[in-house]
């Protein structure tokens, strides 16, 4: 899985609309990640996520940020959006196969 350091998404008009040529978002995620640092999705930017896509934090101790900051949006397709990734027997959720949301903090 790739890492990603500090993101910025940016965009000048936000994009919420289902097109012939694909759905709506300024940024579709098209793989998981692991987050370290901060993600700042600013104004007017949509970020996409469908149902399989996720960000991760690096490790249960790091401060990691997914900032939707005001004006800007998030569109998800897991059921479970924003959850807090504890732990199953000392291992994180997603690695012990527990569904867990599009963003796992």
């Amino acid at each position: 899985m790739v890492n990603y350091y500090n993101i910025e998404v940016n965009a000048l008009g936000g994009n919420y609309e289902a097109t012939p040529l694909g759905a709506g978002g300024n940024l579709n995620l098209n793989s998981s990640f692991v987050l370290q640092g901060t993600m700042n999705v600013n104004s007017p930017a949509v970020l996409r996520m469908d149902e399989f896509d996720f960000i991760y934090k690096h490790d249960l101790t790091a401060l990691s940020t997914v900032n939707i900051n005001a004006g800007a949006g998030l569109l998800y397709g897991s059921q479970y959006g924003i959850t807090t990734v504890g732990t199953a027997n000392g291992i994180q959720q997603r690695d012990a196969g527990v569904t867990a949301g599009n963003i796992n903090y």
